[in-house]
Protein backbone atom coordinates (compact mmCIF):
# COMPACT_ATOMS: atom_id res chain seq x y z
CA UNK A 1 0.00 0.00 0.00
CA UNK A 2 2.77 2.34 1.02
CA UNK A 3 4.98 1.97 -2.06
CA UNK A 4 1.41 2.07 -4.15
CA UNK A 5 1.02 5.86 -2.39
CA UNK A 6 4.87 6.47 -3.50
CA UNK A 7 4.63 5.68 -6.38
CA UNK A 8 1.69 7.43 -7.68
CA UNK A 9 2.94 10.67 -6.08
CA UNK A 10 5.92 10.08 -7.96
CA UNK A 11 4.17 10.12 -10.74
CA UNK A 12 1.88 13.03 -9.88
CA UNK A 13 5.28 15.16 -9.47
CA UNK A 14 6.69 13.99 -12.81
CA UNK A 15 3.34 14.95 -14.67
CA UNK A 16 2.42 18.18 -12.66
CA UNK A 17 5.21 19.64 -10.92
CA UNK A 18 7.56 19.52 -13.40
CA UNK A 19 5.43 20.70 -16.49
CA UNK A 20 4.42 23.67 -14.54
CA UNK A 21 7.64 24.37 -14.20
CA UNK A 22 8.40 24.51 -17.93
CA UNK A 23 4.99 25.51 -18.32
CA UNK A 24 5.97 29.32 -16.47
CA UNK A 25 9.32 29.64 -17.80
CA UNK A 26 8.66 29.27 -21.83
CA UNK A 27 5.51 30.78 -21.40
CA UNK A 28 4.32 32.97 -24.26
CA UNK A 29 5.87 36.40 -24.06
CA UNK A 30 1.81 37.67 -24.26
CA UNK A 31 1.46 36.01 -21.01
CA UNK A 32 2.23 38.13 -18.24
CA UNK A 33 4.05 36.56 -14.93
CA UNK A 34 1.22 37.45 -12.60
CA UNK A 35 -0.93 35.77 -14.63
CA UNK A 36 0.74 32.63 -15.25
CA UNK A 37 1.62 32.19 -11.38
CA UNK A 38 -2.12 32.66 -10.74
CA UNK A 39 -2.90 30.12 -13.38
CA UNK A 40 -0.62 28.14 -11.39
CA UNK A 41 -2.16 28.55 -8.41
CA UNK A 42 -5.57 27.70 -9.96
CA UNK A 43 -4.05 24.56 -11.50
CA UNK A 44 -2.52 23.09 -8.44
CA UNK A 45 -5.53 24.47 -6.33
CA UNK A 46 -7.31 21.61 -8.63
CA UNK A 47 -5.00 18.57 -8.45
CA UNK A 48 -4.61 18.91 -4.08
CA UNK A 49 -7.81 17.13 -4.16
CA UNK A 50 -6.71 14.18 -6.27
CA UNK A 51 -3.42 13.74 -3.88
CA UNK A 52 -5.40 14.38 -0.67
CA UNK A 53 -7.21 11.36 -2.39
CA UNK A 54 -4.30 9.10 -2.97
CA UNK A 55 -3.15 9.39 0.38
CA UNK A 56 -5.91 7.57 2.04
CA UNK A 57 -5.55 3.99 2.48
CA UNK A 58 -7.62 2.14 -0.55
CA UNK A 59 -10.28 0.95 1.86
CA UNK A 60 -10.86 4.12 3.36
CA UNK A 61 -11.54 5.53 -0.29
CA UNK A 62 -14.85 6.49 -1.07
CA UNK A 63 -15.86 4.27 -4.69
CA UNK A 64 -15.47 7.78 -6.70
CA UNK A 65 -13.11 10.32 -6.73
CA UNK A 66 -15.84 13.33 -6.77
CA UNK A 67 -14.14 15.97 -5.25
CA UNK A 68 -10.43 14.95 -7.06
CA UNK A 69 -12.12 14.81 -10.55
CA UNK A 70 -14.19 18.28 -10.06
CA UNK A 71 -10.68 19.73 -8.77
CA UNK A 72 -9.18 18.42 -11.76
CA UNK A 73 -11.63 19.84 -13.92
CA UNK A 74 -11.36 23.58 -12.66
CA UNK A 75 -7.15 23.23 -12.77
CA UNK A 76 -6.95 22.39 -16.36
CA UNK A 77 -10.05 24.33 -17.69
CA UNK A 78 -9.53 27.64 -15.65
CA UNK A 79 -5.64 26.64 -14.71
CA UNK A 80 -3.78 25.42 -16.98
CA UNK A 81 -5.52 25.69 -20.60
CA UNK A 82 -4.15 29.70 -19.57
CA UNK A 83 -0.37 28.78 -21.15
CA UNK A 84 -2.42 27.62 -24.43
CA UNK A 85 -3.92 31.22 -25.32
CA UNK A 86 -1.26 32.26 -26.97
CA UNK A 87 -2.40 29.92 -29.64
CA UNK A 88 -5.91 32.17 -30.15
CA UNK A 89 -4.12 35.59 -30.54
CA UNK A 90 -4.75 36.55 -34.08
CA UNK A 91 -6.80 33.23 -34.78
CA UNK A 92 -9.88 35.34 -37.42
CA UNK A 93 -10.16 34.65 -40.76
CA UNK A 94 -11.82 38.43 -40.62
CA UNK A 95 -9.04 40.23 -38.95
CA UNK A 96 -5.94 37.58 -39.55
CA UNK A 97 -3.43 41.35 -38.45
CA UNK A 98 -5.67 41.20 -34.55
CA UNK A 99 -3.37 40.05 -32.23
CA UNK A 100 -6.53 39.72 -29.49
CA UNK A 101 -7.74 36.80 -28.51
CA UNK A 102 -10.31 35.23 -30.49
CA UNK A 103 -13.17 32.89 -29.18
CA UNK A 104 -16.19 33.35 -31.21
CA UNK A 105 -17.22 35.11 -34.59
CA UNK A 106 -16.58 38.44 -32.90
CA UNK A 107 -16.13 38.18 -29.64
CA UNK A 108 -12.71 39.19 -28.56
CA UNK A 109 -10.19 39.81 -25.16
CA UNK A 110 -7.30 41.12 -25.17
CA UNK A 111 -6.41 38.93 -22.28
CA UNK A 112 -6.58 37.11 -19.02
CA UNK A 113 -7.86 38.95 -16.53
CA UNK A 114 -6.31 39.02 -12.82
CA UNK A 115 -10.06 39.74 -11.77
CA UNK A 116 -11.12 36.63 -13.54
CA UNK A 117 -8.63 34.68 -12.21
CA UNK A 118 -8.80 35.81 -8.42
CA UNK A 119 -12.53 35.09 -8.47
CA UNK A 120 -12.18 30.82 -9.40
CA UNK A 121 -9.08 30.82 -6.74
CA UNK A 122 -11.63 32.18 -4.34
CA UNK A 123 -14.74 30.17 -5.81
CA UNK A 124 -12.84 26.80 -5.58
CA UNK A 125 -11.51 27.38 -1.86
CA UNK A 126 -15.42 28.49 -1.06
CA UNK A 127 -16.93 25.47 -2.67
CA UNK A 128 -14.35 22.60 -1.44
CA UNK A 129 -14.19 23.85 2.01
CA UNK A 130 -18.49 23.97 2.08
CA UNK A 131 -18.15 20.55 0.35
CA UNK A 132 -15.62 19.29 3.21
CA UNK A 133 -17.50 21.05 5.65
CA UNK A 134 -21.11 19.32 4.61
CA UNK A 135 -19.79 15.82 4.48
CA UNK A 136 -17.90 16.27 8.29
CA UNK A 137 -21.23 17.40 9.39
CA UNK A 138 -23.78 14.96 7.88
CA UNK A 139 -21.69 11.77 8.86
CA UNK A 140 -23.88 10.93 11.79
CA UNK A 141 -26.99 12.44 10.82
CA UNK A 142 -27.32 12.36 6.88
CA UNK A 143 -29.42 9.78 5.08
CA UNK A 144 -27.47 7.51 2.51
CA UNK A 145 -28.29 5.80 -0.73
CA UNK A 146 -29.15 2.00 0.57
CA UNK A 147 -30.31 -1.12 -1.22
CA UNK A 148 -31.34 -3.57 1.43
CA UNK A 149 -32.41 -6.35 -0.48
CA UNK A 150 -30.40 -9.35 -1.34
CA UNK A 151 -29.98 -9.36 -5.11
CA UNK A 152 -28.65 -12.46 -6.66
CA UNK A 153 -25.74 -11.74 -9.40
CA UNK A 154 -28.20 -13.27 -12.30
CA UNK A 155 -30.65 -10.74 -11.24
CA UNK A 156 -27.84 -8.05 -11.31
CA UNK A 157 -26.52 -8.95 -14.60
CA UNK A 158 -29.48 -9.06 -16.40
CA UNK A 159 -30.64 -5.66 -14.89
CA UNK A 160 -27.22 -4.45 -16.07
CA UNK A 161 -28.15 -5.71 -19.56
CA UNK A 162 -31.38 -3.89 -19.67
CA UNK A 163 -29.81 -0.92 -18.85
CA UNK A 164 -27.16 -0.87 -21.73
CA UNK A 165 -29.81 -1.72 -24.64
CA UNK A 166 -32.38 0.68 -22.77
CA UNK A 167 -29.40 3.29 -23.37
CA UNK A 168 -28.40 2.01 -26.90
CA UNK A 169 -32.18 2.36 -27.82
CA UNK A 170 -32.13 6.23 -26.72
CA UNK A 171 -29.06 6.62 -28.84
CA UNK A 172 -30.66 4.66 -31.90
CA UNK A 173 -34.41 5.14 -32.04
CA UNK A 174 -35.73 8.49 -32.02
CA UNK A 175 -39.45 7.05 -30.93
CA UNK A 176 -37.73 6.39 -27.38
CA UNK A 177 -35.32 9.45 -27.55
CA UNK A 178 -38.97 11.52 -27.70
CA UNK A 179 -40.99 9.45 -25.12
CA UNK A 180 -41.48 12.42 -22.00
CA UNK A 181 -38.61 11.83 -19.58
CA UNK A 182 -37.52 8.63 -20.89
CA UNK A 183 -34.09 10.87 -21.21
CA UNK A 184 -33.41 11.56 -17.46
CA UNK A 185 -33.10 7.14 -16.60
CA UNK A 186 -31.98 6.22 -20.48
CA UNK A 187 -28.86 8.68 -20.43
CA UNK A 188 -27.41 7.96 -17.53
CA UNK A 189 -28.53 4.03 -18.08
CA UNK A 190 -24.96 3.56 -20.11
CA UNK A 191 -22.61 5.02 -17.27
CA UNK A 192 -24.57 2.69 -14.21
CA UNK A 193 -23.86 -0.20 -16.77
CA UNK A 194 -20.80 0.26 -17.53
CA UNK A 195 -20.26 0.48 -14.14
CA UNK A 196 -21.88 -2.58 -13.15
CA UNK A 197 -19.99 -4.80 -15.16
CA UNK A 198 -16.90 -3.65 -14.59
CA UNK A 199 -17.59 -4.04 -10.62
CA UNK A 200 -18.49 -7.35 -11.32
CA UNK A 201 -16.05 -8.39 -13.42
CA UNK A 202 -13.19 -7.00 -11.05
CA UNK A 203 -14.62 -9.04 -8.42
CA UNK A 204 -14.79 -12.32 -10.45
CA UNK A 205 -18.71 -12.80 -10.50
CA UNK A 206 -19.28 -12.04 -14.20
CA UNK A 207 -19.64 -14.73 -16.16
CA UNK A 208 -17.15 -15.20 -19.44
CA UNK A 209 -19.53 -14.98 -21.75
CA UNK A 210 -21.15 -12.63 -20.44
CA UNK A 211 -18.29 -10.11 -20.06
CA UNK A 212 -17.08 -10.88 -23.56
CA UNK A 213 -20.40 -10.13 -24.86
CA UNK A 214 -20.97 -6.59 -23.16
CA UNK A 215 -16.64 -5.50 -23.08
CA UNK A 216 -16.29 -6.56 -27.28
CA UNK A 217 -19.43 -6.08 -28.90
CA UNK A 218 -21.93 -3.59 -26.86
CA UNK A 219 -19.27 -1.24 -25.01
CA UNK A 220 -17.50 -0.50 -28.72
CA UNK A 221 -21.50 -0.25 -30.12
CA UNK A 222 -22.00 2.73 -27.64
CA UNK A 223 -18.86 4.55 -28.01
CA UNK A 224 -19.29 4.41 -31.94
CA UNK A 225 -22.59 5.58 -31.70
CA UNK A 226 -21.25 8.51 -29.21
CA UNK A 227 -18.41 9.27 -31.83
CA UNK A 228 -20.81 9.29 -34.82
CA UNK A 229 -22.95 11.97 -32.63
CA UNK A 230 -20.17 14.06 -32.72
CA UNK A 231 -20.64 14.48 -28.64
CA UNK A 232 -16.93 14.42 -26.76
CA UNK A 233 -17.94 15.13 -23.43
CA UNK A 234 -19.87 11.77 -23.27
CA UNK A 235 -16.75 10.12 -24.96
CA UNK A 236 -14.45 11.90 -22.18
CA UNK A 237 -17.03 10.34 -18.63
CA UNK A 238 -16.59 6.96 -19.97
CA UNK A 239 -12.55 7.59 -20.26
CA UNK A 240 -13.11 9.16 -17.08
CA UNK A 241 -15.64 6.47 -15.27
CA UNK A 242 -12.94 3.76 -15.84
CA UNK A 243 -10.03 5.49 -14.85
CA UNK A 244 -12.03 6.16 -11.50
CA UNK A 245 -13.48 2.56 -11.13
CA UNK A 246 -10.15 1.14 -11.68
CA UNK A 247 -8.17 3.31 -9.10
CA UNK A 248 -11.10 2.51 -6.75
CA UNK A 249 -10.35 -1.06 -6.90
CA UNK A 250 -6.55 -1.88 -7.49
CA UNK A 251 -5.42 2.02 -6.01
CA UNK A 252 -3.09 2.00 -8.59
CA UNK A 253 -3.39 5.12 -10.95
CA UNK A 254 -3.06 4.17 -14.79
CA UNK A 255 -0.65 6.80 -15.80
CA UNK A 256 0.22 5.26 -19.36
CA UNK A 257 -3.45 4.87 -20.57
CA UNK A 258 -4.32 8.41 -19.39
CA UNK A 259 -1.19 9.85 -21.08
CA UNK A 260 -2.30 7.56 -24.39
CA UNK A 261 -5.96 8.90 -24.08
CA UNK A 262 -4.31 12.60 -23.79
CA UNK A 263 -2.65 12.07 -27.12
CA UNK A 264 -5.27 10.38 -28.87
CA UNK A 265 -7.48 13.06 -28.01
CA UNK A 266 -5.68 15.75 -29.33
CA UNK A 267 -4.83 14.11 -32.11
CA UNK A 268 -8.58 13.26 -33.44
CA UNK A 269 -10.07 16.23 -32.32
CA UNK A 270 -9.44 18.02 -35.72
CA UNK A 271 -10.49 15.46 -37.36
CA UNK A 272 -14.03 15.26 -35.18
CA UNK A 273 -14.36 18.94 -36.22
CA UNK A 274 -13.94 18.14 -40.26
CA UNK A 275 -16.31 15.32 -39.25
CA UNK A 276 -19.29 17.73 -37.34
CA UNK A 277 -18.76 20.08 -40.33
CA UNK A 278 -19.40 17.87 -43.27
CA UNK A 279 -21.19 14.45 -42.61
CA UNK A 280 -22.84 15.07 -39.54
CA UNK A 281 -24.40 17.78 -40.68
CA UNK A 282 -25.72 16.19 -43.86
CA UNK A 283 -28.67 13.12 -44.05
CA UNK A 284 -28.76 11.95 -47.34
CA UNK A 285 -31.49 10.28 -49.17
CA UNK A 286 -30.22 6.66 -49.36
CA UNK A 287 -32.16 4.35 -47.64
CA UNK A 288 -29.05 3.52 -45.51
CA UNK A 289 -30.77 3.81 -42.06
CA UNK A 290 -29.27 7.28 -40.53
CA UNK A 291 -26.57 6.28 -37.79
CA UNK A 292 -24.95 3.39 -40.38
CA UNK A 293 -24.58 6.80 -42.77
CA UNK A 294 -22.93 8.64 -39.75
CA UNK A 295 -20.43 5.51 -38.91
CA UNK A 296 -19.55 5.70 -42.51
CA UNK A 297 -19.28 9.22 -42.77
CA UNK A 298 -16.87 9.31 -39.37
CA UNK A 299 -14.38 6.39 -41.41
CA UNK A 300 -14.66 8.26 -44.63
CA UNK A 301 -13.79 11.46 -42.61
CA UNK A 302 -10.93 9.18 -40.51
CA UNK A 303 -9.75 7.76 -43.99
CA UNK A 304 -9.44 10.90 -46.05
CA UNK A 305 -7.42 13.22 -43.12
CA UNK A 306 -5.38 10.23 -42.76
CA UNK A 307 -4.40 10.05 -46.59
CA UNK A 308 -4.31 14.07 -46.80
CA UNK A 309 -2.02 14.51 -43.57
CA UNK A 310 0.47 16.72 -44.94
CA UNK A 311 -2.18 19.07 -46.49
CA UNK A 312 -3.73 19.18 -43.43
CA UNK A 313 -0.43 20.12 -41.64
CA UNK A 314 0.24 22.88 -44.31
CA UNK A 315 -3.35 24.12 -44.10
CA UNK A 316 -2.83 24.62 -40.25
CA UNK A 317 -5.88 22.27 -39.69
CA UNK A 318 -3.88 20.63 -36.63
CA UNK A 319 -3.07 23.69 -34.61
CA UNK A 320 -5.68 22.78 -31.97
CA UNK A 321 -7.20 26.30 -31.62
CA UNK A 322 -10.39 24.70 -31.67
CA UNK A 323 -9.48 22.14 -28.72
CA UNK A 324 -7.72 25.57 -26.92
CA UNK A 325 -10.95 27.58 -27.06
CA UNK A 326 -12.63 24.48 -26.21
CA UNK A 327 -10.54 23.98 -22.95
CA UNK A 328 -10.26 27.32 -21.77
CA UNK A 329 -13.08 28.53 -20.17
CA UNK A 330 -10.82 31.51 -18.30
CA UNK A 331 -11.32 33.37 -21.29
CA UNK A 332 -14.65 33.73 -21.80
CA UNK A 333 -14.96 34.02 -18.11
CA UNK A 334 -12.72 36.98 -18.57
CA UNK A 335 -15.11 37.84 -21.36
CA UNK A 336 -18.15 38.31 -19.42
CA UNK A 337 -16.53 39.97 -16.50
CA UNK A 338 -15.16 42.71 -18.90
CA UNK A 339 -19.27 43.20 -20.21
CA UNK A 340 -21.06 42.24 -17.43
CA UNK A 341 -23.07 44.90 -16.11
CA UNK A 342 -21.60 47.59 -18.49
CA UNK A 343 -22.14 46.18 -21.74
CA UNK A 344 -24.56 43.42 -20.74
CA UNK A 345 -26.97 43.51 -17.75
CA UNK A 346 -26.77 41.00 -14.94
CA UNK A 347 -29.43 38.07 -15.41
CA UNK A 348 -30.65 38.65 -12.00
CA UNK A 349 -30.92 34.83 -11.36
CA UNK A 350 -33.05 34.18 -14.29
CA UNK A 351 -30.79 31.12 -15.30
CA UNK A 352 -31.80 29.59 -12.10
CA UNK A 353 -35.92 29.99 -12.35
CA UNK A 354 -36.18 26.82 -13.70
CA UNK A 355 -34.21 25.00 -10.32
CA UNK A 356 -37.55 23.80 -9.01
CA UNK A 357 -39.66 22.93 -12.44
CA UNK A 358 -36.63 20.58 -13.54
CA UNK A 359 -37.59 18.58 -10.60
CA UNK A 360 -40.86 17.56 -12.18
CA UNK A 361 -40.81 14.85 -14.57
CA UNK A 362 -42.16 16.06 -18.24
CA UNK A 363 -44.05 13.09 -18.29
CA UNK A 364 -46.07 14.68 -15.09
CA UNK A 365 -46.13 18.95 -16.22
CA UNK A 366 -46.30 18.44 -20.33
CA UNK A 367 -45.60 21.69 -20.54
CA UNK A 368 -42.21 22.32 -18.43
CA UNK A 369 -40.24 25.01 -19.70
CA UNK A 370 -36.99 24.05 -21.59
CA UNK A 371 -33.51 25.02 -20.68
CA UNK A 372 -32.64 27.44 -23.71
CA UNK A 373 -30.46 29.33 -22.00
CA UNK A 374 -27.06 28.56 -24.31
CA UNK A 375 -27.93 30.03 -27.07
CA UNK A 376 -29.55 32.78 -24.86
CA UNK A 377 -26.28 33.23 -23.18
CA UNK A 378 -24.06 33.23 -26.28
CA UNK A 379 -26.34 36.17 -28.11
CA UNK A 380 -26.21 38.17 -24.96
CA UNK A 381 -22.53 38.60 -24.97
CA UNK A 382 -21.34 38.29 -29.08
CA UNK A 383 -20.31 34.93 -28.76
CA UNK A 384 -22.46 33.49 -31.56
CA UNK A 385 -23.44 35.23 -34.92
CA UNK A 386 -26.67 37.07 -34.44
CA UNK A 387 -28.24 35.20 -37.10
CA UNK A 388 -27.20 31.66 -35.00
CA UNK A 389 -30.55 30.46 -33.23
CA UNK A 390 -29.89 26.85 -32.75
CA UNK A 391 -25.97 26.68 -31.35
CA UNK A 392 -26.16 26.28 -27.87
CA UNK A 393 -23.28 27.35 -25.54
CA UNK A 394 -22.11 25.48 -22.80
CA UNK A 395 -22.61 28.50 -19.55
CA UNK A 396 -19.93 26.90 -17.49
CA UNK A 397 -21.40 27.14 -13.23
CA UNK A 398 -19.02 29.58 -11.66
CA UNK A 399 -19.45 32.25 -15.38
CA UNK A 400 -23.35 31.16 -14.55
CA UNK A 401 -22.97 33.04 -11.52
CA UNK A 402 -21.33 36.07 -12.18
CA UNK A 403 -23.43 36.51 -15.38
CA UNK A 404 -26.53 36.62 -12.92
CA UNK A 405 -25.14 38.30 -9.53
CA UNK A 406 -21.95 39.29 -10.33
CA UNK A 407 -18.31 38.59 -7.27
CA UNK A 408 -21.15 37.95 -4.71
CA UNK A 409 -23.05 35.45 -6.56
CA UNK A 410 -20.03 33.67 -7.20
CA UNK A 411 -18.76 33.82 -3.31
CA UNK A 412 -22.13 33.05 -2.42
CA UNK A 413 -23.37 30.15 -5.35
CA UNK A 414 -19.92 28.74 -4.85
CA UNK A 415 -20.51 28.11 -1.11
CA UNK A 416 -24.27 26.50 -2.58
CA UNK A 417 -22.69 24.42 -4.50
CA UNK A 418 -20.32 23.19 -2.45
CA UNK A 419 -23.12 22.51 -0.04
CA UNK A 420 -25.34 20.78 -2.96
CA UNK A 421 -22.13 18.65 -4.27
CA UNK A 422 -21.23 17.41 -0.72
CA UNK A 423 -24.60 16.39 0.42
CA UNK A 424 -24.68 13.72 -3.00
CA UNK A 425 -21.01 12.75 -2.40
CA UNK A 426 -22.32 11.85 1.01
CA UNK A 427 -25.66 10.20 -0.45
CA UNK A 428 -24.20 8.46 -3.21
CA UNK A 429 -20.89 8.22 -2.91
CA UNK A 430 -20.63 5.29 0.12
CA UNK A 431 -17.19 3.62 0.90
CA UNK A 432 -17.77 -0.49 1.43
CA UNK A 433 -20.96 -0.29 -0.49
CA UNK A 434 -22.44 -3.63 -2.45
CA UNK A 435 -22.23 -3.05 -6.41
CA UNK A 436 -25.82 -1.57 -6.89
CA UNK A 437 -24.84 1.19 -4.42
CA UNK A 438 -21.35 1.84 -6.12
CA UNK A 439 -22.65 1.64 -9.66
CA UNK A 440 -25.80 4.14 -9.13
CA UNK A 441 -23.59 6.31 -7.01
CA UNK A 442 -20.69 6.39 -9.73
CA UNK A 443 -22.96 6.76 -12.62
CA UNK A 444 -25.00 9.78 -11.55
CA UNK A 445 -22.25 11.50 -9.78
CA UNK A 446 -20.32 11.44 -12.81
CA UNK A 447 -21.32 14.27 -14.56
CA UNK A 448 -21.61 16.46 -12.28
CA UNK A 449 -17.89 16.77 -11.92
CA UNK A 450 -17.66 17.96 -15.68
CA UNK A 451 -19.22 21.60 -14.42
CA UNK A 452 -19.27 22.63 -18.09
CA UNK A 453 -23.34 23.59 -18.44
CA UNK A 454 -25.42 25.70 -16.61
CA UNK A 455 -26.15 24.02 -13.09
CA UNK A 456 -30.24 23.40 -13.59
CA UNK A 457 -29.57 21.80 -16.72
CA UNK A 458 -26.88 19.18 -14.86
CA UNK A 459 -28.34 19.02 -11.81
CA UNK A 460 -32.61 18.80 -12.56
CA UNK A 461 -32.71 15.20 -13.12
CA UNK A 462 -31.03 14.14 -10.02
CA UNK A 463 -33.69 12.93 -7.91
CA UNK A 464 -35.57 11.68 -10.17
CA UNK A 465 -32.91 9.52 -11.39
CA UNK A 466 -31.97 8.47 -7.97
CA UNK A 467 -35.85 7.25 -6.99
CA UNK A 468 -36.07 6.00 -10.92
CA UNK A 469 -32.72 4.11 -10.42
CA UNK A 470 -33.02 1.87 -7.00
CA UNK A 471 -36.71 1.24 -8.27
CA UNK A 472 -35.49 -0.36 -11.58
CA UNK A 473 -33.31 -2.55 -9.20
CA UNK A 474 -35.76 -2.88 -6.97
CA UNK A 475 -38.10 -4.04 -9.93
CA UNK A 476 -36.01 -6.54 -11.40
CA UNK A 477 -34.69 -8.10 -8.22
CA UNK A 478 -38.33 -8.43 -7.23
CA UNK A 479 -39.10 -10.37 -10.14
CA UNK A 480 -36.49 -12.56 -10.34
CA UNK A 481 -37.16 -13.33 -6.77
CA UNK A 482 -40.83 -14.52 -7.58
CA UNK A 483 -39.64 -16.54 -10.59
CA UNK A 484 -37.22 -18.43 -8.49
CA UNK A 485 -40.21 -18.96 -5.99
CA UNK A 486 -42.47 -20.60 -8.74
CA UNK A 487 -39.72 -22.93 -10.07
CA UNK A 488 -39.43 -24.27 -6.52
Amino acid sequence: MKGQILSNRQWLYALFLIPSVLAFTFRAESFPGIQALLSLTIFWLGVVPGILYLRRPIELRPPFPFLALTGLFYGIFYGGSSFLIFLLRGDSDMYPQDIRIAMYVDAYIENIKTEAQYLVIAGMIIMFLAWVIIKKALILNCPRFHYSQSISDRALIYAAWGLAFGNLAHWWFDEVRLLPSIGQFLQPAGFVAFATFYLLKAEGRLPRMHGLTYFLIILPLWITQILVSGLLTSIILIIVLWFALRISINGRIPWKSILMAIILFSLTYPVLHIYRTGPWQTRSNTSTPFVIQRVLGFVDTISQTASNFRTHIENNLYVPQGLVRRLSHISIFTHVIESTPEKVPYWDGKTFGTLISNWVPRVVWHDKPKEIWGNEFGQRYGILAKNDTSTSLNIPWIIELYANFGRSGVYIGMALFGVFLGFFDRFLNITGSGVVVRAVGTGLLLPLFYQESNFTLMTGSLVMQIFIMWLYFFVVNYAFAALNVRRH
